[in-house]
């Protein structure tokens, strides 16, 4: 099934750029999560803007290897045994652990029933001009995307649960080399310098980014729906569960 774009999305990707975040909810495997998490976000990705000059560009459009992508817009994220799109990091598809896709990968293959939601990440005490700091964090972001290429997916059903759980024994290990989608996306804002080096990312569940603190003032705005996957998210249904403030416009 495919998504469908909302009539808003070309208004809403106009201001978008690197270091703004992708949520996604439905009706699938990850329903559990949902309802544990009490939110309707159970996958996250980190959007990548690349720009001409920088490495992140020179390394996805100048490459001798794998397609020349029609959209500036790319999902980095850490899926388990997801559908196969191809991975401008590695140069060839992949459906596990750590990828960069382009966005219309995600719209045109997407068969979970899951819609995607973008939220903007707000900096109110930037220093520098937003063309000067999204060249600096794709050539730090390149160097970390490799580096996290080379690292499995968590598979542990207690994860997701211990990240959501504050309680006595419910702290993952932060030494634990495998990854999963809101612990990556968590370490790309540490190397954006956006969240301290010492707090543990494998306690971060995706909701968790829409009411995070970041360095310097920064946060993520409310999430916006741009594109539907027809499906109405199983946490709606049971009204009660749903905490997160999803703007639908």
């Amino acid at each position: 099934m495919h998504l469908r774009a909302t009539e808003h999305m070309r208004y809403v990707m106009s201001s978008a750029a690197t270091g703004d975040c992708f949520f996604s909810c439905g009706n699938g495997p990850s329903i559990l999560t949902e309802i544990y998490l009490a939110t309707d976000l159970s996958h996250c990705g980190l959007l990548v803007t690349p720009l001409a000059g920088d490495e992140m560009y020179k390394w996805i459009y100048e490459s001798a290897t794998g397609p020349k992508p029609a959209s500036p817009y790319f999902v980095w994220e850490a899926v388990r045994d997801h559908e196969e799109a191809y991975d401008f990091i590695t140069k060839a598809p992949r459906s596990r652990g750590t990828r960069l896709v382009s966005l219309d990968d995600v719209l045109q293959t997407e068969c979970r029933e899951y819609s995607l939601y973008l939220s903007h990440l707000i900096e109110p005490k930037k220093t520098t001009s937003s063309v000067e700091r999204v060249h600096a964090r794709n050539n730090i972001l390149l160097k970390f995307f490799i580096e996290m290429s080379q690292h499995d997916y968590d598979d542990s059903w207690i994860t997701p649960l211990r990240a959501g759980y504050d309680g006595p024994l419910g702290e993952n290990p932060a030494d634990d080399p495998r990854i999963f989608c809101s612990d990556s996306v968590a370490r790309a804002y540490q190397h954006m310098e956006l969240l301290p080096p010492g707090i543990n990312t494998r306690e971060i569940t995706p909701v968790d980014f829409t009411r995070m603190q970041f360095l310097n003032e920064a946060y993520l705005k409310p999430p916006v729906l741009i594109a539907d996957a027809g499906v109405e998210p199983f946490a709606n249904h049971i009204g009660a569960l749903v905490c997160t403030p999803c703007v639908l416009i």
